[in-house]
């Protein structure tokens, strides 16, 4: 800190790449350090996010599944089978994710490299306070082709041209189903929860985060609310040109909450984590669509949200 200015951010590979280390800043050093991780855990296709979607998704697993789950799906798992490879080494036997397009190449042997990096930091911290990590033990692996990979005798399937309405899985043979920022951009959110329904085996578990914002200005996450649907598909017609993926439905969440539980699904869990400033509605409900004014408080508010659900029957 100078002259009462915030120093300009050095990058990590910056300050790695100093030789001479006797006065560099150690604050300096560890910001950039936690800004790496900030970054990489909210960036899609690095380890840190792969590790951070893991662990938001096995929870819900392991807390409402009571036996070791057979099969399990992601559908949308972005540019990396990361969190895939992690469920796979916890002993599930068939780890699949489902997406319209194909992975960019996945290198399995340089994701170990990297959980075996962040095995040996997480060891430095044993012995605090009880702290105590279990070794890292990683099985044979081999890739099979065809985004096709084994792990021990376990195996992990990336499935490409496949829709969420329309999996081409077999009746009740899927455990656990769950997918991170991918609701909002099917077309047919009822036709993907009764695909849900069918694949799901009794006692199944299904849990999603669900980004329901304008992604083409988080500044006015409502602001797609303005339009009429025909507008809307007009816009949208024009926006997905050159990625379909990016459509979205503008599906509030009491409509998710809605259709699931007309599935017949059981929501063990139902957790907005985002909400609008009262200042943002404000701005926007003069020009909501006649549609959305029908919208209570909380619906318009809600702008993400977490939730788990079971297939009773």
């Amino acid at each position: 800190m100078k002259d009462g200015h915030k120093s300009k951010p050095i990058s990590l590979l910056e300050i790695i790449k100093t030789q001479s280390h006797p006065m560099y800043d150690a604050h300096e050093f560890n910001d950039a350090f936690c800004e790496m991780i900030k970054t990489g855990m909210a960036l899609n296709a690095s380890f840190l996010y792969d590790a951070f979607i893991f662990n938001k998704f096995r929870r819900p697993l392991t807390q409402y599944y009571n036996k070791t789950p057979e099969t399990i799906i992601q559908i949308g798992p972005g540019g990396s089978l990361g969190c895939e490879v992690l469920f796979s080494l916890t002993g599930i036997k068939n780890v699949c994710s489902l997406d319209p397009y194909p992975l960019p190449y996945f290198d399995l042997d340089n994701f170990f490299q990297f959980l075996q990096k962040s095995f040996e930091m997480i060891k430095l911290f044993e012995g605090i306070n009880k702290f105590d990590t279990a070794p890292l033990k990683i099985p044979e692996s081999e890739t099979l082709g065809n985004d096709k990979y084994r792990i021990g005798k376990n195996t992990i399937h990336h499935l490409t041209n496949r829709m969420f309405e329309n999996t081409g899985f077999e009746d009740e043979s899927v455990d656990f189903l769950f997918s991170n920022a991918v609701l909002e951009h099917v077309r047919n959110p009822l036709e993907s929860i009764s695909e849900t329904r069918r694949i799901l085996k009794k006692g199944g578990i299904t849990s999603h985060q669900i980004d329901l914002r304008d992604h083409r200005d988080f500044n006015r996450p409502l602001k797609f609310l303005n339009e009429s649907e025909t507008s809307w598909e007009h816009i949208m017609n024009q926006y997905c040109a050159n990625d379909p993926s990016i459509y979205m439905n503008r599906w509030r969440a009491s409509q998710f909450l809605y259709a699931f539980n007309e599935e017949g699904f059981t929501i063990l869990e139902f957790i907005p984590n985002m909400t609008a400033t009262e200042e943002m509605i404000a701005s926007e409900i003069p020009f909501l669509n006649e549609h959305f004014k029908k919208c209570s408080q909380d619906d318009l508010s809600t702008l993400s949200v977490f939730f788990v659900a079971q297939k009773v029957s």
